[in-house]
């Protein structure tokens, strides 16, 4: 005769667990079988390509002021420009600091650290313009003398519709209007 588990048995609870976790493995494999019916038809030598960006946020913003800016090319003279404007002033400004009173010459060195923290942040911000360049012209197919004629739709448009080769985000599809949806087949 077996002896009779009871509610608070550790058996009972072991095998409730083991229930659960094959419960959440069903799921995932459902869940799995979901994303690939969504994934497109591919033709020929065409293939599906997972390009997951780890902060959509900052991606876009970039993506909108490479557009704004109507490209790399446009945004590297504003800014080198912009610095070289900077240069002449603090230039200006300390050469006049320097015949004018030799107790302001402090003010000379905060304006040569702010333009050297310009000079850094263009850099920065250049490295970030060159990704969204190579996504605009490989991805999107998308040069840098079009995007002076698109606009911002026809941007997000293009980047709605690379989501059929492309995923750029792991957890849901993207549209053109934000909404809390279930991810959906286009």
């Amino acid at each position: 005769m077996e002896p009779k588990m009871s509610e608070s048995s550790p058996y009972v609870n072991i095998e409730h667990e083991l229930s659960k976790s094959t419960q959440v493995a069903a799921r995932a494999a459902r869940a799995a079988q979901d994303v690939e019916s969504c994934a497109p038809l591919l033709v020929g030598t065409e293939s599906y390509e997972w390009a997951a960006i780890s902060n959509l946020d900052v991606f876009f913003a970039r993506v909108y002021r490479y557009w704004h800016g109507r490209g790399l090319l446009p945004i590297l003279v504003s800014g080198l420009l912009n610095i070289a404007v900077l240069a002449f002033t603090i230039a200006f400004s300390g050469f006049l600091l320097i015949f004018v009173n030799w107790g302001a010459l402090a003010a000379g060195i905060i304006f040569g650290l702010y333009w050297i923290w310009t000079l850094s942040h263009f850099a920065w911000e250049l490295r970030g313009m060159a990704e969204v360049k190579h996504f605009m012209n490989n991805k999107l197919g998308v040069s840098e003398r079009q995007v002076g004629m698109m606009t911002w739709a026809e941007v997000v448009h293009k980047i709605v519709l690379i989501q059929r080769t492309t995923r750029l985000s792991i957890a849901r599809d993207l549209n053109e209007h934000y909404k809390r949806e279930t991810a959906s087949c286009f």
